[in-house]
């Protein structure tokens, strides 16, 4: 009586849930019972992709192999075969290995697979290269059902995202089945607008925000508490601006999934990338908050160019009637002055109060200037140039187009000439203008039409430098009032770089994009002190 050892397996998980297992332990069991055999074992891989996973990674595979190095068993049983594997550059070879190690190999559905002659070994290989195909379209059609439901904005399965929920809707699957759609859960949805807020405008910490969460006994989906990568997450997700993304395909914007506004996403994730140690040559914020000085990420030394780091300096001293008086100062400290690295000769430290101070007087000068012109005129200051360059630019083009079109109405007129032959110009010489004259006048209509779009966007312009005035005054007046998590924020934002030179000479570069407004608002403010 042959011993038989049976390997069941399933791909996914809605299989196993659809009670593929149990069906293919009855086929195998009730083939071997018609064959006389005694099952002396069973293997059921579950969630295992035969065409995704090779056969070493497989550890009912392997182990089955094993057993058969010792001839444990006569006969390996499957309800089909692919059940051993879908991949045509291995799986015909794991059957062959088996028939070598005198196991016979046998399918419910197929038979015995045997090698007796060269036409064994085609139909072997034949077998799992059609087995490979199929693998292959079938994961074609699911990838593009995938990406129509996403296009679509219907949720397909997947993680669910703190923040969010999986609700009834009424929508069923191709079997009359229910599926769950995801929409916002009102509770942590406030958690997770407060995460955006407190990163962006107090610079909080992932682990620090992890430790405060927790100690308010929040805990995620699952019951388990926060940690930094639960934090950085929620960060770096795209999802949450209100799109459902897979590794190919995003979503139309759907208001009703969005929980952070998509200027918010844009700047937190930029936040997280600075704090990365890959990007620490881009970083203009500081590790953390918690620091007792203002400036952090874009400080610099003005000898070396190198990063400045906060530290507090403590001392002591004894006054005459013999107490003792400790002081605690935070200062600025260049690491490479003081270590003598890279020629360095710059000053070694700075007192951080000294140099906040000249920094949060520039920011003052620059929120009042802003302040003491009117919305309208800052506005309009800014577009002056460009309206003036816009309106020149399309009369230049207006009139080189009509000079064009008169030039080839003369030319035009020509060629009935040529015909009598009474022109000056031969014919391939006429034919070769026209078709110069041609051409300019299409490139002359081209800039016209350009200048015409550009003129329309200037509405989109307005919008952006009317951003720019709120940014401004809003930072304008907060900035006294807030609190210095919060001040270290904004001086980061505005100032892309503050270069600390000896004797506390100071340079100053504001962010591009905020100088281009402040060259036509606050040409007068000095950046250096």
């Amino acid at each position: 009586m042959k011993r038989v050892y049976c390997l069941y397996r399933v791909s996914t998980k809605g299989q196993v849930d659809h009670n593929d297992i149990p069906m293919q332990r009855i086929e195998c069991r009730r083939f071997a019972e018609e064959k006389g055999w005694t099952i002396v074992r069973e293997e059921a891989e579950l969630g295992v992709s035969g065409y995704k996973v090779s056969a070493e990674k497989r550890d009912k595979l392997q182990l089955i192999k094993a057993d058969a190095e010792q001839h444990k068993f006569d006969v390996l049983l499957v309800f089909m075969f692919d059940r051993l594997g879908r991949r045509e550059d291995e799986t015909p070879f794991v059957v062959e290995w088996f028939v070598k190690q005198g196991v016979e190999v046998w399918s419910t559905r197929e038979g015995q697979q045997c090698f007796n002659d060269h036409v064994d070994y085609l139909l072997n290989y034949i077998r799992f290269w059609q087995a490979s195909g199929e693998s292959g379209k079938t994961s074609t059609r699911i990838k593009t059902r995938l990406k129509q439901m996403i296009e679509a904005g219907m949720y397909a399965g997947g993680t669910v995202q703190y923040g969010y929920r999986l609700v009834n809707k009424g929508r069923m699957n191709k079997k009359g089945i229910p599926v769950k759609d995801k929409e916002i859960d009102p509770t942590e949805m406030l958690v997770v607008q407060e995460i955006h807020r407190r990163a962006l405008y107090e610079g909080i910490g992932t682990h620090t925000m992890a430790e405060e969460l927790n100690a308010r006994g929040l805990r995620t989906h699952n019951g388990a508490k926060f940690q930094a990568n639960t934090i950085r997450r929620i960060l770096l997700d795209p999802e949450y601006a209100g799109y459902l993304i897979t590794a190919e395909t995003v979503s139309p914007h759907l208001a009703d999934l969005q929980i952070v506004d998509e200027e918010t996403k844009r700047l937190t994730i930029s936040l997280v990338q600075q704090r990365q140690r890959i990007n620490d040559e881009k970083r203009k914020v500081s590790w953390t908050n918690r620091g007792h000085s203002m400036l952090g990420g874009n400080l610099y030394c003005g000898c070396c160019g190198k990063r400045l780091a906060s530290i507090l300096k403590k001392d002591h001293y004894t006054r005459a009637d013999g107490s003792v008086r400790e002081i605690v100062e935070p200062r600025y400290i260049c690491y490479h002055a003081t270590r003598k690295l890279n020629g360095c000769t710059g000053q070694q430290t700075y007192q951080a109060e000294r140099v906040d101070q000249a920094v949060t007087e520039v920011a003052h000068l620059i929120f009042q200037s802003i302040k003491e012109t009117p919305r309208e005129a800052s506005i309009a200051l800014r577009m002056q140039n460009k309206v003036v360059q816009l309106l020149m630019a399309k009369k230049d083009a207006a009139s080189k187009m009509d000079k064009t079109k008169r030039e080839l109405d003369i030319l035009s007129e020509e060629i009935s000439k040529c015909l009598l032959g009474e022109s000056r110009f031969s014919d391939e010489e006429l034919s070769r203008m026209i078709d110069k004259k041609k051409q300019e006048l299409k490139e002359a209509q081209k800039q016209v039409h350009e200048i015409a779009q550009e003129a329309e966007s200037q509405e989109k312009i307005i919008v952006s430098l009317s951003q720019y005035y709120d940014q401004f005054t809003s930072w304008a007046d907060e900035f006294d009032i807030a609190p210095m998590e919060r001040k270290r924020m904004i001086l980061s934002e505005l100032f892309s770089r503050i270069e600390l030179s000896r004797g506390y000479r100071i340079k100053i570069e504001v962010e591009l994009n905020y100088r281009q407004f402040l060259e036509d608002v606050a040409p007068n403010i000095q950046l250096a002190v």
